[in-house]
């Protein structure tokens, strides 16, 4: 498959991201947390990165609500 674990990880993580922000009403606070990331800020600039957008943005613009 010619790809690193770490691109592995990555997608994994994204997916899991975008899931808690489209599917449940967790907070950023408990995404990062849940997620293990060291902390709320390093979470959203994570996500600013990967996905182009602020968790409040994506949150905004694709929540489906529970």
């Amino acid at each position: 498959m010619n790809r690193r674990p770490s691109t592995f990880i990555q997608l994994y993580t994204l997916k899991a991201i975008e899931y808690r922000l489209r599917f449940t009403d967790m907070t950023m606070q408990e995404i990062a947390n849940d997620l293990n990331f060291p902390n709320p800020s390093f979470f959203g600039k994570y996500c600013k990165e990967h996905l182009g957008m602020t968790p409040l943005e994506y949150r905004m613009k694709y929540h489906k609500g529970i």
